[in-house]
């Protein structure tokens, strides 16, 4: 079984977003999938820009839920206030692609 990440054995994550035209061309995301499957890689995760779902180091949170949370709203889930926070203090929600 290849390894993540050479320095983290149980294994890391990355964000690889996902240009919103791969829907005309899903083959092109099945290529990436299969050319992973090879190379015994079973961590995947895609992602598009402009998604509601952002992954946060660890955990997934919505974008609407922790808009609620600012407004003082009630959410249904705890991590919408980690989210929230990095979003804040972090700024994940200004991340780039490099």
């Amino acid at each position: 079984m290849n390894r993540f990440h050479k320095y983290f054995p149980s294994g890391t994550g990355d964000i690889f977003p996902v240009d919103i035209t791969v829907h005309n061309n899903p083959e092109y995301v099945l290529d990436i999938i299969k050319g992973s499957f090879q190379m015994d890689i079973r961590y995947l995760s895609f992602y598009r820009s402009d998604s509601d779902v952002i992954r946060v180091t660890g955990y997934l949170v919505k974008r609407s839920e922790m808009e609620k949370l600012d407004a003082g709203k009630n959410v249904l889930q705890n991590t919408t206030g980690l989210g929230l926070g990095a979003a804040q203090n972090c700024k994940i929600l200004q991340r780039k692609v490099r």
